[in-house]
């Protein structure tokens, strides 16, 4: 076994000796003076440290992804469907009146071209949403009162439906509702001290129903179709599907918070710029209401839209039956005026000039008085300032110049002509505008009659069966999404906050100290017995075992950082930055190795917080080093064989040394009586947290290493252990990273950090 040992091991000798040198070589963040550690968030995290956090903490991320995929399939299972209803109406330039063409009529109401954006904001008005609530008896709000909630849904999803939509009973629990149960009103009117309170309707079969109040007192009966009415209370049931005896509560809701509710769910939107088509959608978890309530929109809007082109024609005729009258006075004026002038004076040349000018002049007379109606009539419903008043003005502005022109030429004729002249401009003037105004009175009491309004509905809103959300499918998908995405960024973080070791070569350059050993994960090889049977350094013993392999590598190592001085003996001291790393078995191992060697070779086991040497060197001792400390035993009494070449100083009376720190004076007088003694000294030392006895034993050794296992110490803790022993003047010369078990992410990454430096 030893000859074995010794051929791998001198077979190996090169390799090792090639890896020595690399490591004396100074690794970035390293100087002569000592290491220049640096600090645990200094190394970037790289796209595959991500994904190697998330499969290391895959147990953790399918937890989260599940618990997100599950809440999001329960929402879209659980939640309340909404359907969505719409509607369009066309808005129209000019919408004449049925009985026929007139554009006079136009004209006078100064109709324009319906702008869509102000329309939206009739359809939104109180007006228009009183009318439809009053319509549709929007102020009941009906829900079932015996219904199992969440689960009645999902187990009448799957029964089968009757024509209107009421789902069967399962087991025959006829009394419970189980979907499709509705009841849709008329009209719904209640006293003013019921707003807000809940009634109760109840359905007695063959189309009967009853009210009662909140105490259960019964207010009115009734059948569906028959409006009814009774203790001020006004119903009107137009539809009711139920089984007999089911009962439904009904919360009569204030105007204005019903008009609120309404607005939340209504949207009034142009189809696309300029188009004159407006789209109104209306939302509700009952689609039958949608489609009722969107209907009754329309229509409420139609309505109030006729009736404003009426008021409007309404409004003009009052004006024109103001002027009629004086108008006919001024006429009558007018013809006795120009009869007694002729009278008078008898016959009167007219020439052609003067007949022409006559007629020029009652033109723009009339003009004028008509410019100066219509602007009186703008300024009955515009306020001054608006573009239609404006252009009125500048019309009238205009006609007053034109006529004082015609007067200015009038001006020049002789008296007797500009008499005549005047005289037959009134007459002409007057009766141009009373049979004008007469016409126009006659057609406007034609168009408030006719008016229909300028708008029309295009489409009317059906009832959709589908719900517009929840989607189900993609908010199963958007929960996986999210909880990939939270579940990665969780472990993310849970790696973070441990920073656990898995990379030797980002250990090597965080820390600025060199990797000395990687040691198989022994969960991988299976080779580290623990049996207190055992004999002695099994690892090693296992020729054959890759961890074998990783030992002998360790200890040609050390024995090449070590051989500048071949006379005296070497010590090194193993410390962890916390237990449970693997330190003593590496000791064990090591000293077996040594001593297979030739080499005399001595364990020092000064674990007595955690010791854990006698599971890898089973012997039997009452006495140890705290007993050499203290002088009541010589070391050579304390020393305890072993193997050839292979002795260990064990913890001894641990009870009494737990409480009691190491003195530099005394590892200096045990450290002179083994040098003569051993060749090789291997100490197992305490972890480095805290540093004072590591601190003690390091001012003596050749070699301090610190052993850390991938995946039980995180950087951090490597981080604060290196700190604290630089500050107490203790130096580490090399890491050993234990229980190392490469993933396929680290060989990818480690092959793209050879090959980078193959290029560099």
């Amino acid at each position: 076994m030893n000859n074995h040992v010794r051929r791998r091991a001198t077979s190996a000798e090169s390799a090792i000796l090639e890896f020595g040198m690399k490591m004396e070589r100074p690794l970035s963040g390293v100087h002569r003076d000592g290491p220049k550690y640096a600090s645990p968030g200094a190394i970037g995290v790289s796209p595959l440290d991500m994904l190697e956090n998330a499969l290391e903490h895959g147990r953790l991320f399918l937890i989260v992804f599940c618990a997100c995929v599950l809440a999001a399939l329960t929402y879209a299972i659980a939640a309340t469907p909404i359907y969505a209803a719409d509607a369009l109406i066309r808005i129209e330039e000019n919408k004449p009146s049925a009985l026929g063409s007139l554009s006079a009529i136009s004209k006078a109401l100064d109709i324009q071209n319906s702008a869509v954006t102000g329309e939206i904001d009739v359809v939104r008005s109180r007006s228009v949403l009183t009318e439809a609530i009053d319509a549709t008896g929007a102020r009941a709000d009906v829900s079932v009162r015996n219904h199992l909630p969440v689960i009645g849904s999902l187990i009448g999803s799957l029964m089968p439906k009757d024509a209107n939509g009421l789902a069967a009973a399962p087991f025959g629990l006829s009394s419970w509702a189980w979907g499709g149960e509705r009841v849709e009103f008329g009209a719904f009117d209640a006293p003013p001290a019921q707003v807000g309170k809940s009634l109760e309707l109840d359905y007695l079969g063959d189309n009967r129903f009853r009210l009662k109040d909140g105490n259960g007192d019964e207010v009115l009966s009734g059948v569906v179709g028959v409006p009814s009415s009774a203790n001020g209370y006004r119903v009107d049931v137009s539809r009711i599907v139920a089984r007999p005896g089911m009962e439904f509560r009904v919360r009569y809701i204030g105007l204005e918070s019903r008009i609120e509710a309404i607005l939340k769910k209504l949207s009034v939107t142009e189809t696309k710029r300029q188009s004159g088509i407006m789209q109104l959608n209306f939302e509700d978890p009952d689609p039958v209401f949608a489609a009722r309530m969107l209907n009754a929109i329309a229509v409420s809007y139609l309505n109030f839209n006729a009736k404003r082109r009426a008021e409007d024609a309404e409004r003009s005729l009052a004006f024109l039956n103001t002027q009629l009258p004086a108008v006919k006075a001024r006429l009558q004026q007018a013809e006795q005026a120009l009869n007694a002038f002729r009278n008078q004076q008898g016959s009167i040349d007219a020439q052609g000039d003067i007949n022409l000018l006559v007629d020029q002049l009652a033109f723009v007379d009339k003009s004028r008085l008509e410019a100066k109606l219509e602007y009186q009539d703008l300024l009955s419903k515009y306020v001054p300032g608006q573009p239609q008043v404006v252009a009125a003005a500048n019309k009238l502005k205009e006609l007053d110049q034109q006529a004082a022109m015609l007067k200015e030429k009038a001006a020049r004729l002789p008296s007797q002509q500009q008499t005549y002249l005047r005289l037959a401009r009134d007459v002409e003037v007057n009766n141009q505008l009373y049979v004008g105004l007469l016409n126009n009175t006659q057609q406007l009491q034609i168009a408030e009659a006719g008016t229909v309004g300028n708008a029309s509905i295009v489409d009317k809103a059906a009832v959709i069966d589908k719900p517009v959300r929840p989607k189900r499918m993609l908010v199963v998908l958007a929960g996986g999404v999210i909880g990939a995405l939270l579940a990665f960024a969780i472990v993310q973080g849970v790696a973070l906050l441990s920073g656990r070791i898995r990379d030797l070569d980002r250990v090597a350059e965080a820390t600025g100290i060199p990797v000395l050993g990687v040691l198989p994960a022994a969960s991988q090889v299976g080779l580290v017995d623990t049996d207190p049977a055992a004999t002695t350094a099994n690892a090693a013993r296992r020729a054959d075992a890759p961890l074998a392999d990783a030992l002998d590598g360790l200890a040609l190592a050390l024995q090449y950082r070590l051989r500048a001085d071949r006379r005296a003996s070497k010590i090194i001291v193993m410390t962890s930055a916390a237990p449970g790393q693997g330190k003593s078995m590496i000791v064990a191992n090591l000293a077996w190795l040594f001593s297979q060697k030739g080499i005399r070779t001595a364990i020092v086991d000064a674990n007595v917080s955690a010791p854990a040497l006698h599971r890898y060197v089973p012997v039997n001792a009452t006495n140890g080093l705290y007993d050499v400390l203290a002088g009541t035993l010589p070391p050579e009494s304390a020393m305890v064989r072993v193997a050839d070449n292979f002795d260990l100083l064990p913890a001894g009376n641990v009870g009494a040394a737990a409480r009691k720190r190491l003195d530099a004076s005394d590892v200096d007088r045990l450290v002179a009586s083994l040098r003569d003694r051993y060749d090789m000294i291997v100490v197992d030392a305490p972890s480095a947290l805290p540093v004072a006895d590591v601190a003690a034993l390091s001012k003596f050794s050749d070699l301090t290493l610190l052993v850390a296992r991938q995946g039980e110490v995180g950087s951090a803790e490597l981080m604060d252990a290196l700190d604290g022993l630089r500050l107490v003047g203790a130096r580490v010369d090399g890491l050993v990273l234990n229980g190392f078990s490469p993933s396929p992410l680290h060989r990818i990454r480690r092959a793209g950090v050879q090959l980078r430096e193959r290029h560099a």
